[in-house]
């Protein structure tokens, strides 16, 4: 009778064992691909912006002035849960100052402007400066703090684009979506 019971707590100490290995090994398994599908996510996400970028310099090239990310038909997402930036392009042939004023970003419903943008998202706006010669400079224009669990809306702003130097004022207009992230990136990463 003795040697059933001594029988019976090795075979539950080994049972322990293992699952407590087999509980390591799938905690393991569950970071290891964590860390893989966010490492991909973060590489599609960078390659996607390099691509787009290299294909903005090399169209905009040829052109001198300024040029801004939402402008003339050019596509922008922001995503929530991060600190994301509106961007400017100049390039000049001569050393000239720059003054961009932005308005209220005002959020779009169907092709009326229905309300402004939440002004506790916008952390800076604007901006002054010198532009130098030979080369394109970027240059954030607007500055957002999208909260998680912002919803999905298209907005737009009306930016005036001034050479100090020169007094030339431009009048543009940039529009840009705010795309909440996916499930697996909000969840996982």
């Amino acid at each position: 009778m003795d040697m059933n019971k001594r029988g019976g707590m090795e075979l539950s100490m080994s049972t322990i064992v293992i699952i407590v290995i087999a509980i390591i090994i799938l905690i393991f398994g569950i970071i290891f691909g964590r860390n893989i599908m966010c490492s991909g996510i973060r590489a599609t996400d960078a390659i996607d912006t390099a691509v787009m970028n290299q294909i903005r310099d090399l169209f905009g090239s040829d052109t001198i002035g300024v040029s801004c990310q939402g402008e003339e038909g050019s596509y922008v997402k922001l995503a929530t849960g991060r600190r994301v930036s509106i961007v400017c392009g100049f390039k000049v042939q001569d050393n000239l100052k720059y003054s961009i004023k932005v308005d209220d970003p005002m959020i779009l419903s169907g092709s009326e402007r229905e309300k402004p943008l939440n002004k506790a998202w916008i952390l800076t706006r604007g901006w002054d400066g010198y532009v130098k010669p030979g080369s394109i400079v970027y240059q954030p224009i607007l500055t957002l703090k999208l909260p998680s669990d912002a919803p999905k809306n298209s907005v737009i702003v009306d930016i005036d684009v001034t050479n100090v130097d020169t007094g030339v004022i431009d009048s543009k207009t940039i529009m840009f979506d705010i795309e909440p992230l996916n499930f697996i990136q909000t969840t996982m990463c």
